[in-house]
């Protein structure tokens, strides 16, 4: 409790520098925070930190367009690649526009004892090292989610689709990046994107067949 509250007392002290009020975690977001990121396990530890990275989504990105190049041909897949890289583009945007408002700190700034994946190790913090408000939303769960958005209009990917962002996001958790609920504000953005771009799309350049039973 002793540092938790100190952390609020440098929090309260940036906003009186800074007059930014930041959104401070609900406890039951905290609790369920604290029990995600302390639920370690060995293939957990191994395999979470990738879907954390940002390079993964790219490489899934590349898969799907590929995957749809080899049933549609490779003018749909191409116009598939602009859409995945422009919802993604946007979801970052959004997200980091939201994160600037909301200025919410991340769980390293606030919560005492959180395990963090940096710099290719895993490192427990027993102390808040500092603040960082950048936490609400998660950009990583909403690009992801913004992705499988473009993609869902595919009967044969929904499944694998769905489960990509709730790696993504869970893993963010895992990591030590972001609460729980800065993880389903970002899917609810990351979707919202997506399936905007793909419905402007699918009226304006005829993208249904690229989403077609092959």
């Amino acid at each position: 409790m002793a540092l938790f509250g100190d952390a609020a007392t440098r929090i309260a002290a940036d906003i009186v520098q800074e007059g930014v009020m930041p959104f401070v975690a609900a406890p039951w977001d905290r609790a369920l925070f604290a029990a995600i990121n302390g639920s370690r396990d060995v293939l957990a530890d191994l395999i979470l930190p990738w879907f954390s990275s940002s390079g993964v989504l790219w490489l899934a990105a590349v898969g799907a367009v590929g995957v749809l190049g080899s049933r549609h041909g490779l003018r749909p897949a191409l116009w598939v690649g602009l859409l995945l890289g422009l919802a993604v583009g946007v979801s970052d945007v959004a997200a980091s526009w939201v994160k600037d408002s909301v200025a919410r700190p991340r769980p390293l700034a606030v919560e005492p004892g959180v395990w963090a994946y940096e710099h290719g190790a895993w490192v427990r913090h027993e102390a808040p090292p500092g603040a960082g408000r950048s936490s609400f939303p998660s950009a990583h769960a909403a690009n992801a989610a913004a992705a499988v958005g473009v993609l869902v209009g595919t009967r044969r990917w929904r499944l694998w689709g769905a489960v990509f962002p709730v790696l993504v996001g869970y893993s963010r958790i895992y990591v030590g990046k972001h609460y729980p609920t800065d993880v389903l504000a970002g899917w609810l953005l990351g979707v919202a994107v997506g399936l905007v771009v793909l419905v402007v799309a699918q009226r304006t350049i005829g993208l249904r067949r690229a989403f077609a039973d092959g």
